[in-house]
């Protein structure tokens, strides 16, 4: 996707590598004919992957940008689930992102700069894709909600501030130094390199159950044994939000211990007895680190690769719920 074309400046992070080729790999595992694309090819598969920080600039003067922003802390944020939300004619595939600072950047630039704002809420994320609707099948982009990149702390010390005659340049957050435009030009070679990358990791052999793990990253806990790992099923977690043991039991949507599979999917059993272990191994990063797992993960009906919130480990007849820090017995 090129940010060309627009009526407006923008101001946004870019993440950095290789969480950007790792983001754009994704992107594509989706069949070239779910992708949306327009004419001027400006959607299809985002290609350089960022978190708007705010769109709608009238300024296109760098040397005002920096000066305004002169002082501004760097920030952190925290990726979460992928979701989609609907434009006129498409799904856009996103990345959830969360964190205090890149809000509260948000709203000083708001009261600092001159803006049109074309959304009413300013709510983060990095785009992915953007997918074709289908009538026949509206949801069909549920098998590609996953949770792989949940939990991933990106920092940004500056952000890269963009024209609409294309120009951009980099604009430190530490203040001081002068804007630097980018080079925009010769990245083609880059761009083949990353698709190469990306489709090598997406021929990795798949798991057949989640014990195949032991061979590709020697995690000892996932052997096979009696201790079951349960998944939440993609519904229960649209009903819990990923908001906990607490959230679940005022609600009254707490699982049932003596019926799992009405909420969860067993996803395998494994020889490890600790609950706070099992959690380490589960996390996509450990467990999955090229992808090994999307098809047991999609072959169950799930969404998910890394165990979050609301899954279960079930330990003889213990029953455990990963809450929002820890576990709960049931």
């Amino acid at each position: 996707m090129r940010l060309t074309g627009y009526s407006y400046s923008c101001l946004l992070a870019r993440l950095p590598e290789p969480l950007a080729s790792k983001v754009r790999g994704y992107g594509l595992s989706i069949p070239d004919e779910r992708i949306y694309d327009d004419e001027d090819g400006e959607l299809g598969r985002e290609d350089k992957p960022h978190v708007t920080v705010k769109f709608g600039l009238h300024t296109t003067d760098p040397q005002e940008v920096i000066s305004k922003l002169q002082g501004q802390p760097s920030f952190r944020v925290t990726l979460g689930p992928m979701s989609v939300f609907y434009n006129e004619d498409c799904i856009v595939l996103k990345i959830g992102v969360e964190g205090r600072g890149i809000h509260e950047l948000n709203r000083y630039i708001s009261d600092v700069f001159e803006c049109t704002d074309t959304y009413p809420e300013y709510r983060p994320h990095c785009t992915v894709a953007y997918l074709k609707k289908d009538a026949a099948d509206p949801y069909w982009f549920n098998d590609y909600l996953s949770d792989q990149f949940a939990g991933i702390g990106v920092q940004f010390n500056a952000l890269e501030f963009s024209v609409p005659s294309g120009q951009k340049y980099k604009i430190p957050l530490t203040g001081g130094s002068p804007p630097v435009e980018i080079d925009t030009m010769n990245t083609n070679r880059l761009a083949r390199e990353i698709v190469k990358v990306a489709r090598d990791v997406l021929a990795v052999d798949q798991y057949q159950t989640v014990n195949d793990a032991v061979a590709v990253t020697g995690l000892d806990e996932l052997e096979p044994g009696r201790t079951e790992i349960w998944y939440a099923k993609p519904s229960f977690s649209r009903e819990t939000g990923g908001l906990g043991y607490r959230y679940m039991e005022k609600e009254g949507i707490l699982p049932d211990p003596k019926n799992l599979k009405k909420t969860h999917v067993l996803l395998g059993t494994v020889r490890e007895r600790n609950p706070e272990k099992i959690w380490r191994a589960m996390q996509g990063e450990f467990w999955s680190p090229h992808g090994e797992a999307r098809s047991l993960i999609r072959g169950s009906g799930l969404h998910h690769t890394s165990m979050s919130v609301g899954d279960i480990v079930k330990v003889g007849s213990k029953v455990f719920l990963t809450d929002m820090m820890g576990f709960k017995e049931l």
